[in-house]
């Protein structure tokens, strides 16, 4: 899961889980000042523009019922997985690597290597749906 994709609680949760001098209860602000908040707490890494995009194009925001689109537990017999965006996995892409210019086509390059399970890309899964970027009026 990514940070953009996450709730403020969950936020806390992970700021917490990352061990401040003072953890926080809830919070109340900004969502991009929490993740800043945890970006100086987290160190750097060695992660590459692909893995997070394939983090995130993997990434079951929730489950649906195929029949009716209603939201369902995970278990439910007509469950699938639904991811999340194309715009929002670019815009999670660009919050770690604010430089990448990674497109809508690049993305669905990769969702082309992962279905076919080519080499390289075997371990990775992609949700069953992936929502539609609504047109802006």
């Amino acid at each position: 899961m990514h940070f953009s994709t996450m709730t403020n609680s969950q936020l806390v949760d992970h700021y917490n889980g990352l061990g401040p001098d003072k953890p926080l209860k809830a919070w109340k602000g900004k969502k991009s000042e929490l993740i800043d908040k945890i970006a100086v707490l987290t160190p750097a890494s060695d992660r590459t523009v692909r893995e997070c995009a394939l983090e995130l194009l993997g990434f079951v925001n929730h489950y649906e019922d195929r029949n009716t689109g209603e939201v369902v537990d995970p278990d439910h017999p007509n469950a699938r997985s639904v991811g999340i965006p194309y715009d929002q996995v670019i815009a999670g892409i660009q919050e770690e690597f604010p430089a990448c210019k990674t497109t809508v086509a690049c993305l669905r390059w990769y969702s082309v290597k992962i279905r076919a399970d080519e080499e390289g890309y075997e371990n990775y899964d992609l949700p069953q749906r992936r929502p539609r970027v609504k047109a802006k009026k």
